[in-house]
């Protein structure tokens, strides 16, 4: 039997899961995508597309897409591969999706799977009015 408190309970917010957004021509990958699978910049990404389902993977071959810097996380800079996302899941800038690590590889590297399918839903609260 296992006690669950607030020391080994990982709270998740979505500050800290895992997603990418795309932008105009860039793909943003937060800070909680790069600690928990373990990118940095200067690393290759080369996706896979089975029609229905993307996925990519880490790699040190140059063909593939470099990550870069961007505040908090890293990006990958290619309005070609932007704008086929954007074309085959009718995708808008700002949009966000969640990423979860699937049980393959690919050449010995985990294969990650983009939820396009689950866009991050974003809620905003409406501002506090003053009781006068």
């Amino acid at each position: 039997m296992q006690v669950i408190n607030r020391r080994n309970v990982q709270v998740r917010s979505e500050r800290n899961l895992p997603y990418v957004s795309v932008q105009k021509e860039s793909l943003y990958f937060t800070q909680a995508t790069v600690e928990q699978f373990d990118m940095r910049i200067g690393m290759y990404v080369q996706f896979l597309n089975d029609d229905k389902s993307w996925f990519f993977f880490l790699t040190d071959d140059p063909d593939g897409f470099v990550l870069g810097p961007m505040s908090a996380g890293l990006r990958i800079h290619s309005g070609p591969l932007v704008r086929m996302i954007k074309q085959q899941f009718k995708v808008n800038a700002g949009q966000s999706f969640y990423l979860h690590e699937t049980p393959r590889n690919i050449k010995g590297a985990k294969l990650i799977e983009i939820a396009f399918g689950s866009p991050v839903i974003k809620i905003v609260s409406k501002p506090r009015v003053a009781k006068s």
